[in-house]
């Protein structure tokens, strides 16, 4: 009996909980990010509050399954409103000494993320600095 290794017949297979939660992330940047006509709010209200829902139930499936969010993830879900922050007007995000803090334009919470004085902030997701202050702006490219 030698050492065994894994194959790819071996890696574990993801749960029905987990691909329902991916799918229900999906389905909330998919609403989001849709473009929509700025002069109908209605329209713009309606998929927010779609997306606003589809969090909300990723959130508690996940409580009720006790599987953890990644870190990543958790990060892009506003945790007041369950909105999220990755979509376009999403949220406001500023560099502090040693702090990442980002406003939610939904219900204007704020979240600080502390990091370290050596370190480099490595952002997850895609953004673009505004040029005459320190706040940013998210942008998909």
């Amino acid at each position: 009996m030698g050492r065994q290794f894994k194959t790819a017949r071996d890696s574990p297979k993801p749960s029905p909980i987990q691909c329902t939660m991916n799918f229900l992330y999906q389905q909330a940047l998919l609403v989001a990010h849709t473009d929509w006509n700025p002069s109908n709010s209605a329209k713009e209200t309606v998929q927010q509050s779609l997306s606003q829902n589809a969090l909300r139930q990723l959130v508690l499936l996940s409580e009720k399954s006790h599987t953890r969010l990644a870190p990543v993830l958790r990060r892009t879900i506003c945790r007041n409103c369950r909105a999220l922050l990755t979509c376009p007007n999403g949220m406001r995000l500023r560099f502090r000494s040693g702090k990442v803090r980002w406003q939610c334009l939904a219900c204007s919470s704020k979240q600080t993320v502390m990091i370290g004085k050596k370190t480099t902030w490595s952002p997850s997701y895609p953004e673009r600095f505004l040029e005459s202050s320190s706040d940013a702006v998210l942008e998909e490219t």
